[in-house]
């Protein structure tokens, strides 16, 4: 929030500093020598330093239906869910009917794919839903990352952006942080003694919550409910236990929606955020952060990405930053082309809806200038414009791992790479990864697993958990 007070110091947003910002932004070259590194833990994450990652070629091309890049994503006209306008795809694809254009969509858009699928694709195309202005061809001075391009050598001489937003805070960082500080504020500003957070047994929004709530004075609680075991969902689970902070158990999220309201008519001191706080109030976490990102580009960090990729699940971090580009620029902060935000979808449509997430993104605009801040001329159309919602990497479902987020964990480590997991930021890192094979770029990666490794509780502590939470913790022991 420092970031979006520095420019806009009359937009009144109350917040409670949590983090430290900014979060770094560094180049991964994904070409060099593979480091030592890697946490023995497997958490893909080792001290940053001077030596990068790289991308083994074996893991990163050929064979599986996920590498091409002109499929699934690409398919949809921009701006048009299938599932919204004629009942459509189950894993929210956005292609309209019989391959026709809606209207207002350019053809270029919606191009088909290369035959052969790869980056430059029969005679020059492109694959769907990638623009040649993104792949670098023809840039004069280089910036997409072309055969002229400058700079650290990485796939198609383009290197990653990395922002390690893992690092927001020591204990434990990671996007939610930023939501958080506003949440907090919010909860203070009406009087609250205590915040509530929803997600599954393992949620690090949940996990953020109640660790950082005390710092503003507050309580924290959590609502959760069953997901698939994993090592970082069991880790976060002990963590939550170990807090010792209220915990309401679901036996499923068809629940959430009545224990949210249950709580709130009980609790009326207490504050109920939805699931991944994403409101038009947790919103302006993210939405700061792009401001942030604009000084970083300016000073010379990075160039102007093309795509910020990152994973999507509740979408307050995707629809803040759609929103916080297009305040930028209106403002004159951001002096660039405005980069598509690449969602990653890691739970399924309609929660991460492409026009459900632009929709989010204008509430909060239309909220920016409620609290005094510029009016932005823009509607949901053109929100939607601006991002990309990518099914490819979902697999089976939320928190259960597939073989391209595994190969890009395994790619993807070393001493300047984020820590990564397997139930949001692996999957984004496989979409990263294909649209570096296809020439995109320069392309910035959203990080957003925090950095920090909880500690494990003692075995005494964990016998507090709910008896349910307790035996889905010994089904993870015992695999």
């Amino acid at each position: 929030m420092i970031a979006l007070q520095n420019h806009l110091p009359r937009l009144r947003v109350p917040w409670v500093p949590i983090g430290r910002w900014p979060t770094p932004l560094t180049a991964l070259d994904l070409e060099r020598s593979e480091t030592e590194g890697g946490d023995p833990d497997g958490s893909t994450r080792g001290a940053r330093g001077s030596a990068p990652c790289r991308i083994e070629r074996s893991e990163a091309a050929g064979g599986d239906p996920y590498d091409s890049p002109g499929a699934a994503w690409g398919r949809a006209p921009r701006g048009i869910e299938r599932s919204e306008t004629e009942g459509g795809d189950p894993d929210g694809s956005t292609r309209g009917a019989r391959g026709r254009v809606p209207r207002g969509i350019e053809r270029s858009e919606a191009a088909a794919e290369a035959p052969d699928r790869s980056a430059g694709g029969a005679g020059g195309r492109l694959p769907r839903g990638i623009h040649r202005s993104e792949t670098g061809a023809g840039d004069p001075d280089g910036s997409a990352g072309g055969a002229g391009a400058r700079g650290p050598r990485g796939l198609a001489g383009a290197p990653v952006w990395v922002k390690h937003e893992g690092d927001a805070h020591p204990e434990y960082g990671g996007n939610k942080v930023r939501t958080l500080e506003v949440w907090l504020g919010h909860a203070r500003a009406v009087g609250a003694r205590r915040i509530w957070a929803i997600g599954a047994y393992g949620s690090n929004h949940a996990v953020a919550t109640v660790l950082h709530a005390p710092r503003a004075g507050l309580e924290g609680a959590a609502i959760v409910f069953p997901q698939p075991i994993s090592a970082w969902a069991v880790e976060n689970c002990r963590a939550l236990i170990a807090s010792g902070c209220p915990l309401i158990r679901l036996r499923s999220v068809i629940g959430v929606p009545l224990a949210a309201w249950r709580v709130a008519r009980r609790e009326r001191d207490a504050v109920v955020m939805p699931p991944g706080g994403a409101t038009a109030i947790g919103t302006f976490g993210a939405l700061a952060a792009a401001f942030e990102l604009a000084d970083q580009i300016a000073a010379g960090l990075a160039p102007p990405p093309r795509r910020i990729v990152l994973a999507v699940g509740s979408t307050c971090t995707a629809a803040g930053l759609v929103a916080g580009l297009e305040l930028a620029r209106a403002i004159g902060l951001w002096r660039w082309p405005v980069p598509i935000v690449h969602g990653v979808r890691v739970t399924p449509w309609p929660v991460t809806s492409r026009v459900r997430t632009a929709e989010l993104a204008r509430r909060t605009l239309v909220r920016v200038e409620r609290l005094g801040g510029p009016p932005v001329a823009i509607g949901l159309a053109g929100l939607i414009g601006r991002l990309v919602i990518d099914g490819r990497e979902l697999g089976p479902g939320y928190g259960r791992s597939t073989p391209q987020c595994d190969a890009a964990m395994r790619a993807l480590h070393g001493p300047e790479c984020p820590r990564l997991d397997a139930v949001y930021s692996g999957k984004a890192a496989a979409a990263l990864l294909r649209l570096h094979r296809a020439g995109v770029g320069p392309l910035l990666f959203w990080a957003s697993k925090s950095s920090a490794t909880l500690r494990a509780p003692a075995d005494e502590v964990l016998r507090n958990a709910p008896p349910a939470i307790a035996r889905w913790l010994r089904r993870a022991e015992d695999r």
